[in-house]
C-alpha cells in the first residue's frame, strides 16, 4: 500500500442517501437533504439512522495519516477534499503527580479545543450537501471551530454567541471570516436566535447540540484512546458535560467498539459539571429520566453552563448506561484545579479543569461492579482551550514486561501501539486488574504499560485517566 494514498483512496462510506435523520421521540425520518436540526413533526431530537460502523482492522491503520479519518469506516460521511487541518490523535500526557492518570492534550487542535473533532464532520457533511450557508451557536469553542472549517469549505458563516464572550474569542471568529451576532441574555437566549436563523430556506444548521453527525466526531476521541492504549479502554472515563457532545460521543464510540467485541466491558462515564449550574447532576440525583430545570446560573465553567440541554434526556441514560453518576464541583474547586494545572505546564481553560477539580475532590470513586478495577480516566482539554486525563503508570521499553507471572501479552497488542479489532480471548487471572493497556512514552518503541487494581505491588502504583468536554 502506498503510504500517500488517502483513506478515501482505500475505503467506502456509506452513501449520503442512505442515510436519514430519525426523531428520538416519534421515530419519524427526515432526509438529510431537507436540512432539518429537529423533527418537523414533534420537535423532537434527531438521530443518525442507516449507518453501521466498522472499526478499520490494525493492518489498515498502520497506512494512515495520523488524523481521526484514520477511522473512515467508523464516520457517516467521507473524507473531505480540501478542508482537513490534520485534526486527531492527539498525544497522551502524563497528569501532574498522579501516576495513575494520564492526559489527551485535545487543546493541540487545529482551533485549540475537542470541537474540532464534530465540527470536520459537520463541514464534511455540508460539503457533500453542497450547502451554501452555514449557522452556528456557541459560547466560544464550538463556534471557532465550525467558523474555522467553514472557512476552509469557503462556505458564508454565521456564529450566535452570548454577549459576554470574550474579545479574544469573536477576534478568532471574526478572522476566519464569521459573521458574529452577538446576543444579550442567557446562553439558551443564543440558541434561541441561532434556531430562528436555521429555520430560514436552505440553511444547514451546524450545531454540536442538535446535529447527530457531530457526535460521531466527538466519538474519535474514544477510537483514539483505544488505539493509543493497545487496544483498551480505561475503567472509568471522567468528563465534563454541559450539552453533553463529548459524554455522548464517548458513550457512542464505546457502545460501537462494545458490538465489535473490541472490548469485553463499557467504561464507567463520571461526568463533571459547574455546581452553579448543575441540571443533570440533579436528576441522577434525584432517579430522573430528564434535566431538573434550573435557572442559568453563574460560574467560571461557561462552557458547561447548560441550563436545559437538550438532549439531557440522552445524557442521563448514556451515563446510567456504563454505571457511572454525575457529580458537581464549585467554582473555588475549579480555580484551585485550573492554577494546580497550569503550574503543571497545563494551561486549559476552567471548563476543563472541571475534571481535575472532581478528581482533586475524591469524587471519583473506584468503581464496585464486580470484576472492574480502580483504573480511571477524565477529560480537561481547551487550550485555555483541552487536554484530558488518562490513567498510567511506569515506562518500561519492554511491552511485556509489566504483566502478571506466567501471563502471555494480550493478543489484542501489535507493535506501536496498534490493536488488531478481534475479541480479546486472554482470560484474565484472579489478582490481575481489571483493566490493563499501554500507551506511547518518549518514542514508539517505549511503552507504558498500565494496571490498575484495589491494590499493587511495589513499586508499580494506581494509574487514572482524564479527558476532554
Amino acid at each position: 500500500m502506498e503510504k500517500n494514498m488517502t483513506v478515501s483512496n482505500i475505503t467506502t462510506t456509506a452513501p449520503l442517501d442512505t442515510l436519514a435523520l430519525r426523531c428520538t421521540a416519534c421515530g419519524r425520518s427526515h432526509a438529510l437533504e431537507e436540512l432539518a436540526w429537529r423533527c418537523t413533526n414533534c420537535q423532537g431530537v434527531l438521530d443518525l439512522a442507516g449507518f453501521t460502523s466498522v472499526m478499520p482492522d490494525a493492518y489498515t491503520l498502520v497506512g494512515r495519516g495520523p488524523t481521526l479519518w484514520r477511522y473512515a469506516e467508523s464516520l457517516p460521511v467521507a473524507e473531505p477534499t480540501g478542508i482537513m487541518l490534520g485534526e486527531g490523535m492527539t498525544p497522551l500526557a502524563p497528569a501532574p503527580g498522579r501516576l495513575d492518570i494520564m492526559l489527551k492534550v485535545d487543546y493541540l487542535m487545529p482551533t485549540g479545543s475537542f470541537k474540532d473533532r464534530g465540527a470536520v464532520v459537520l463541514a464534511a457533511l455540508a460539503q457533500q450537501l453542497k450547502v451554501s450557508r452555514m449557522v452556528a451557536d456557541s459560547s466560544g469553542n464550538a463556534g471557532t471551530a465550525i467558523a474555522a472549517y467553514a472557512a476552509r469549505a469557503e462556505t458564508a458563516c454565521e456564529i450566535y454567541v452570548p454577549a459576554a464572550t470574550s474579545a479574544g474569542k469573536i477576534a478568532q471568529l471574526r478572522a476566519y471570516g464569521a459573521t458574529v451576532h452577538q446576543v444579550e441574555g442567557s446562553r439558551e437566549d443564543t440558541a434561541a436566535a441561532a434556531t430562528r436563523a436555521a429555520d430560514e430556506p436552505d440553511v444547514f444548521y451546524a450545531s454540536h447540540v442538535y446535529n447527530p453527525f457531530f457526535l460521531h466526531g466527538t466519538k474519535t476521541y474514544v477510537l483514539e484512546l483505544w488505539e493509543q492504549l493497545g487496544g483498551w479502554l480505561p475503567d472509568t472515563l471522567v468528563l465534563p458535560v454541559g450539552n453533553g457532545t463529548l459524554v455522548l460521543g464517548a458513550h457512542l464510540g464505546c457502545r460501537e467498539l462494545l458490538e465489535q467485541r473490541l472490548i469485553d466491558r463499557l467504561p464507567r462515564i463520571v461526568a463533571v459539571q459547574a455546581a452553579g449550574c448543575a441540571p443533570l447532576a440533579k436528576a441522577i440525583g434525584r432517579g430522573l429520566t430528564t434535566g431538573v430545570e434550573v435557572a442559568g446560573g453563574q460560574t467560571i465553567a461557561e462552557g458547561i453552563a447548560i441550563a436545559r440541554p437538550a438532549r439531557g434526556a440522552q445524557i442521563l441514560a448514556a451515563v446510567r448506561d456504563t454505571g457511572g453518576t454525575i457529580v458537581t464541583v464549585t467554582d473555588d474547586q475549579i480555580r484551585a484545579a485550573h492554577a494546580a494545572l497550569a503550574r503543571a505546564g497545563l494551561y486549559v481553560e476552567p471548563t476543563s479543569a472541571v475534571c481535575w477539580a472532581a478528581l482533586r475532590a475524591g469524587l471519583v470513586e473506584p468503581s464496585s461492579q464486580p470484576g472492574r478495577g480502580r483504573m480511571r480516566s477524565c477529560r480537561c482539554a481547551e487550550a485555555d482551550s483541552n487536554p484530558s486525563l488518562l490513567p498510567t503508570s511506569r515506562s518500561d521499553p519492554s511491552p511485556t514486561t509489566n504483566r502478571p507471572p506466567g501471563e502471555s501479552a494480550c493478543p489484542a497488542r501489535l507493535p506501536n501501539q496498534l490493536a488488531t479489532p478481534k475479541p480479546c480471548t486472554r482470560t484474565r487471572q484472579r489478582d490481575e486488574p481489571a483493566t490493563c493497556y499501554s500507551s506511547p512514552a518518549n518514542s514508539a518503541s517505549t511503552r507504558t504499560v498500565n494496571w490498575t487494581a484495589t491494590s499493587l505491588p511495589k513499586p508499580i502504583k494506581p494509574s487514572p485517566t482524564c479527558g476532554p468536554s
